[in-house]
């Protein structure tokens, strides 16, 4: 369980965060809701079938994270201080922004930006070194993400 929440009308919500063998499910989530005298009233979420990575990573994640950076700097065209922020080993599903199935990979997420304006979560694959970009942007902006990552 990931966190468990009250509403002021009473009600309970779960968000539950899906795992493979212990690796974190890029947006695996399951929501459930219940009301004031706790029935369910709704369960939604999203859940990547059929996984079958190896979880073990091979690649380092201080070179995922400097890869990650590099794949910002040349995308943006400028290197003002990028970093990587933070990084962390989940299941990514290459068909999950599209709605689409599609192969997971083993990846690292990397957060780059340079605490100012530029924030941006590359994953970056572990068997390939091949990236897929989240803009997230700062401030809550929209996000989006790269339609065809390049593992």
């Amino acid at each position: 369980m990931v966190r468990v929440a009250n509403d002021l009308q009473g009600g309970t919500h779960i968000v539950q965060r899906q795992l493979y063998r212990g690796v974190p499910i890029f947006a695996g989530e399951l929501r459930s809701h219940f009301d004031a005298s706790d029935e369910l009233v709704a369960v939604n979420g999203t859940f990547e079938p059929e996984i079958a990575v190896d979880p073990v990573p091979t690649r380092a994640a201080d070179e995922a994270g400097a890869a990650a950076v590099a794949k910002v700097e040349a995308d943006l065209e400028r290197s003002d201080k990028l970093a990587s922020i933070a990084t962390t080993l989940v299941v990514f599903g290459e068909g999950l922004a599209k709605g689409v199935p599609g192969l997971n990979h083993l990846a690292w997420r990397v957060e780059v930006g340079n605490r100012a304006d530029v924030r941006e979560f590359v994953h970056i694959d572990v068997a390939s070194g091949g990236a897929a970009v989240c803009r997230a942007g700062i401030g809550g902006a929209s996000s989006q993400v790269d339609a065809s990552p390049k593992y």
